[in-house]
This record gives structure tokens, sequence and C-alpha cells, in this order.
């Protein structure tokens, strides 16, 4: 497992970037709102590894989060329309969610 704590939505997504050969096969992507009102957790679960950001990717709200986590979630292969829909939907995903990619077992 491979941590990362920022601040900042263009850090979070320059980690994830430099981090998906790491990944093997994506299996999931979870994205939660911690107990905090303004904490939020992305963990993406692939065959070979799995990534936590802690902070930087937010959802439910127009705003740099939101648009920094639709860009991970292309990066993941989500269509962008699905991947503004997660991030940026504030009834449905304020508080979060969770994807999972089909896998080939081959």
């Amino acid at each position: 497992m491979i941590t990362y704590n920022v601040d900042e939505t263009e850090q979070a997504v320059k980690f994830v970037e430099s981090n998906l050969s790491f990944l093997g096969k994506i299996y999931s992507i979870e994205h939660k709102r911690l107990k905090m009102e303004s904490e939020y957790q992305t963990t993406i679960n692939g065959s070979e590894e799995t990534l936590v950001i802690n902070g930087g990717l937010s959802s439910g709200y127009l705003g740099e989060g939101p648009r920094g986590l639709a860009r991970v979630l292309e990066k993941l292969g989500i269509q962008k329309e699905e991947a503004e829909y997660y991030a940026k939907d504030r009834e449905t995903h304020k508080k979060g969610f969770k994807h999972t990619f089909l896998v080939s077992l081959d």
C-alpha cells in the first residue's frame, strides 16, 4: 500500500499519474468523506498495489478538488461524463462513492 497525504489537488493528481504503473489491473476506486467535513480519502485498488490519497481530491461541489478527482477517474478509464457525475454531483456523491471495474480473469 502506497499512502500519500496531500493538501493540493494538483499534487494529488500528479501522485496518481506517477504511480499508475505500479497498480497492475485496476479493480476499484473508493472515495469517501472522512469524519471532518472537508477531509476526503481516495483509495485505488489494483492487482499489484493499492494507492491511498488522503486529501487533495474531493467531491460533491464545483471546485478544484472535484475537477482533480474527475481527471483521476478519467485516467483510470472512466468516461468523462461519468467521471464528472461521480466528482461533482452534490446529492449523490457528496459523502463518497465506490466504483468497481470489470476485470477479465485471464
